[in-house]
């Protein structure tokens, strides 16, 4: 019996389609396209049928529920990591923050948990610095914390999707053919995002066997492209002096320190207030 195009030319079409990690739906199709193209497969083939063929030969499906909608992925692999699967959820993001440390083995922090971000496009709009006033940054640190409601669960780990504001991905490096957030940059986000962590001391408590890795001149860059409206710099340098470095070396912070007074985290019960770097902690 004669061969079907698909049957014949098998080999090729797996290496082809094996060739990348996930698949969804409407990727599927333009696999398909590509394939009826390039002549691997039939003109006449539809897609159910398709679709089929390439379960028959390992295609598999995982469905994750993220805020109550269920993304759907496709892929060959077995071996894929939980790291990647969970990069499939958002094309064009990357591991951060403790995640991205603990992927590159710089500890376990938080470990529980993966955090994805994608950053938010380009806004060509800035709330300039001379609106903010210290009312408003008293009164918005005795709010309650905002947490995204985008995660799900992938192998009993929760996946946390962020989108942090855009800076290019300044920051951020690609570790075993991953994407991640640096430990420079790991270190701001976690720090501008407390919420997702138990306090202060556990971030300081979570750097300070990495000291050395952490870069000042970039930790400085990064933060400098992030261009908050809160007073980040200080809050940044008083991090990085619990963390186990000096006044002398932390130069860059001190000259920005602001007119305003900050805080490391919202609705304690009581501070104390670090008088050099303007913090309530």
């Amino acid at each position: 019996m004669k061969k079907d195009l698909f049957s014949k030319n098998l080999y090729q079409i797996l290496e082809i389609a094996e060739s990348v990690d996930f698949y969804s739906s409407k990727e599927l199709r333009l696999l398909m396209n590509r394939l009826k193209y390039d002549g691997y497969i039939s003109q006449s083939l539809n897609f159910n049928t398709f679709y089929n063929r390439l379960v028959e030969n390992g295609l598999k499906q995982e469905i994750v529920t993220i805020n109550e909608n269920n993304i759907v992925r496709y892929f060959f692999n077995n071996n894929l990591d939980i790291f990647k699967k969970s990069l499939a959820l958002q094309k064009g993001s990357f591991l951060s923050m403790s995640t991205a440390l603990n992927y590159q083995g710089l500890s376990t922090f938080s470990d529980n948990f993966i955090y994805i971000s994608k950053e938010q496009p380009v806004k060509n709009i800035e709330l300039g610095n001379d609106s903010l006033t210290q009312e408003k940054i008293n009164s918005a640190f005795k709010k309650d914390y905002r947490r995204t409601k985008s995660f799900g669960k992938i192998e009993g780990k929760f996946v946390v999707l962020l989108s942090p504001k855009y800076s290019a991905n300044y920051g951020v490096i690609k570790y075993n053919d991953i994407m991640v957030s640096s430990i420079n940059r790991a270190l701001i986000e976690m720090i501008v995002n407390i919420q997702y962590f138990k306090s202060s001391s556990k971030i300081i408590e979570t750097f300070r066997p990495i000291k050395d890795k952490i870069m000042l001149e970039k930790v400085y860059s990064i933060l400098e492209h992030f261009n908050f409206i809160y007073p980040y710099y200080q809050c940044i340098g008083f991090y990085l002096e619990k963390i186990g470095f000096n006044k002398n070396e932390l130069m860059n912070f001190t000259n920005k320190i602001s007119v305003f007074d900050f805080y490391t985290e919202k609705n304690l019960d009581t501070y104390k207030y670090d008088k050099f770097w303007r913090m309530y902690y």
